[in-house]
């Protein structure tokens, strides 16, 4: 195992530039628990991970909601090694939500 940290300061910048974007990007959401759960939560037909950005930004824009970038924003995610991408699922996943959110 190999792990490296590192501390990097930015400074929080609200420009007042925060927009509104069609789709939220994989693997950030910040959302409250009772809006999450009136959206239905995530689909739970939708496999292991790929889709459900997409997914989550269609209930959220169709239900009244917005996706925002939030430019003050500080996001880290970790990834495990090794990142086995499952194509296969993620475009099962890509399909499902076309076939239930697109008309």
């Amino acid at each position: 195992m190999l792990f490296t940290w590192f501390e990097r300061e930015l400074p929080l910048r609200s420009t007042g530039l925060d927009r509104e974007s069609p789709v939220m990007p994989g693997t950030v959401i910040a959302v409250s628990r009772e809006r999450f759960s009136a959206l239905g939560l995530f689909d739970p037909y939708l496999e292991i991970w790929g889709g459900e950005n997409i997914e989550f930004s269609f209930k959220t824009w169709m239900c009244g909601g917005s996706v925002l970038q939030v430019t003050c924003s500080h996001v880290a995610h970790i990834y495990r090694k090794p990142l086995h991408a499952d194509v296969a699922r993620m475009f099962r996943n890509l399909f499902r939500v076309a076939e239930v959110w697109m008309d």
